[in-house]
C-alpha cells in the first residue's frame, strides 16, 4: 500500500473515529439530559402536588372562616330583627311557632302509627309463616 493510500485510509478511519467519538459524546449527553430531565420532572411534580395540597387546605380554611362569618352575621341580623319586633309581630311569631310545634307533634303521631302498622304486619307475616310450616 502506498503512502497516499495509507494517508487516505487513515484520514477516512480518523474521520469515522471522530464521528464515532462525537456520536458517543452526543449519546451520553442525551442520556444525561434525559436523566436530569427525569429528576427535574420528579421535583416539579412533587412541588406541584405540595402546592395543590396547600391550596386545597387554604381553600377549606377560607370556606370555614366564611361560613363562620356568615353564621355570625345571620345570628346578629336575627337578633336585631327580634329586638326590633313589635308586640304584634312577636305574637304572630309565637303563633307560627305554635303551629309548627303542633304539625311536628301530629307528624310524630303519624310516624308512630305507621311504625305500629309495620310491626303488626311483620307479626302477622311471621305468624302466617309459622302456620305454613
Amino acid at each position: 500500500m502506498s503512502d497516499l493510500e495509507k494517508f487516505v485510509r487513515n484520514t477516512i478511519l480518523g474521520g469515522i473515529g471522530a464521528v464515532s467519538a462525537v456520536a458517543e459524546t452526543v449519546t451520553e449527553a442525551a442520556r444525561e439530559f434525559v436523566k436530569r430531565g427525569d429528576e427535574i420532572s420528579k421535583v416539579l411534580v412533587e412541588r406541584g402536588e405540595k402546592a395543590l395540597k396547600e391550596a386545597n387546605e387554604m381553600a377549606e380554611e377560607m370556606q370555614r372562616k366564611a361560613d363562620e362569618e356568615l353564621k355570625k352575621a345571620m345570628d346578629q341580623e336575627v337578633q336585631e330583627n327580634l329586638e326590633n319586633m313589635t308586640k304584634d309581630e312577636r305574637d304572630e311569631l309565637r303563633r307560627k311557632l305554635d303551629e309548627i310545634d303542633k304539625k311536628e307533634a301530629e307528624a310524630k303521631k303519624e310516624i308512630e302509627a305507621a311504625e305500629n302498622i309495620i310491626v303488626d304486619a311483620a307479626e302477622v307475616f311471621q305468624n302466617d309463616k309459622k302456620d305454613d310450616q
